[in-house]
C-alpha cells in the first residue's frame, strides 16, 4: 500500500513539474509581432514606398530613395509576408530563405544597395492602375495586395483604404497594403 501511495505522489508531482516546466517556457518565448503593427509603426514618407530586402530587412524609403527607417523580420515574419503576396509565396521563401536580417550591420540597413529602376522612378512615373478610381459603392475588400504599385500614393489613389506600397524584390511592380 505504501509503495502505490508512493508512486501516486511521484506522478503527481511529476505532473506539476512538467505543467509548471512548460508554462515557464512559454514566458521565455517571444511573442510573436503583428505585422501590420509593424508597419504602421514605421516612419513613412507620403511619397515613398516599403522594400523588404534579401537580407530580411523592412526598409521604408522617402521620395528621394533614402532609408528613413528599418525592421529586423525573423524568418517567420518573411514568411507570413510571403504568404500575403501568394502568387508568389515560393519564389519568396526561397528568396528569403537564408536571410537572417540580425546579422546585418547598421551600416548596410541605411545604405543598402540601391532600389531597381522600377522602384525609383519619382511619383509622377505612370503606375498599374493608377487612374482607376475605387467604386466607393463597391462591396469592401480588405485585401489590397490585388493593387499594384511604385509608391505609397498609387495604392491610395486606387482605394483609400490601402496605405502602403510594399516592393519584396521579385516582382517588378509593388503590392498595396492596408
Amino acid at each position: 500500500m505504501q509503495c502505490f501511495v508512493y508512486l501516486i505522489a511521484s506522478a503527481c508531482i511529476n505532473v506539476i513539474l512538467s505543467v509548471t516546466a512548460l508554462e515557464s517556457s512559454k514566458e521565455h518565448q517571444p511573442a510573436a509581432r503583428d505585422l501590420q503593427q509593424l508597419v504602421n509603426n514605421l516612419r513613412t514618407d507620403p511619397n515613398g514606398l516599403f522594400h523588404i530586402g534579401n537580407d530580411g530587412i523592412l526598409r521604408s524609403y522617402d521620395k528621394d530613395n533614402n532609408v528613413i527607417d528599418y525592421a529586423r523580420l525573423d524568418s517567420a515574419e518573411l514568411k507570413s509576408l510571403a504568404k500575403r503576396y501568394s502568387k508568389d509565396e515560393e519564389n519568396l521563401i526561397a528568396l528569403w530563405e537564408n536571410a537572417d536580417s540580425s546579422m546585418i550591420d547598421e551600416a548596410q540597413i541605411w545604405s543598402p544597395e540601391p532600389l531597381k529602376n522600377s522602384m525609383s522612378l519619382g511619383a509622377s512615373a505612370v503606375s498599374p492602375n493608377v487612374d482607376q478610381l475605387a467604386n466607393v459603392l463597391a462591396p469592401r475588400l480588405d485585401d489590397c495586395s490585388r493593387l499594384g504599385c511604385y509608391r505609397h500614393p498609387d495604392c491610395e489613389a486606387q482605394d483609400p483604404h490601402c496605405h502602403h506600397c510594399v516592393h519584396d524584390g521579385v516582382n517588378f511592380f509593388g503590392k498595396c497594403d492596408l
